[in-house]
């Protein structure tokens, strides 16, 4: 497969999905999933392409969660790939090594249905 030099909008929906379908498929219930585009805040500061911002049933303890999935993304992503966790922010911060900067946001269900309840991608 040949990787564009600069990563386009559809690298970066096509790569933002399979992050998705890893969530999906690591046992990770998921019960929202704001839609591709979706920004964690208008002028957050850790710079991504896109943010991939969800919310799990029963509201999992984050640091636990974190972990996990941290684990998670080490075994199923490249040795090029660089993951970053900021404990301040509760971010994932993904650099990929063909391209592409990701920031995963786990939200409360509550705060994510008042944040992102209107532009719900799909429920789980």
């Amino acid at each position: 497969m040949v990787y564009p030099n600069i990563p386009n909008k559809d690298f970066f929906r096509s790569t933002w999905e399979t992050l998705v379908n890893l969530l999906l498929n690591s046992n990770f219930k998921l019960s929202r999933i704001a839609p591709s585009g979706a920004k964690i805040e208008p002028n957050f500061p850790i710079e991504s392409n896109m943010d991939l911002i969800f919310s799990v049933e029963n509201d999992p303890e984050e640091n636990d969660f974190y972990k996990k999935l941290i684990g998670i993304l080490k075994q199923n992503l490249s040795e090029q790939d660089k993951i970053k966790f900021f404990n301040k922010e509760k971010i994932v911060h993904i650099e990929l090594g063909i391209g592409g900067k990701y920031n995963l946001k786990m939200l409360k269900e509550e705060e994510f249905d008042e944040n992102y309840k209107s532009i719900l991608d799909f429920r789980v």
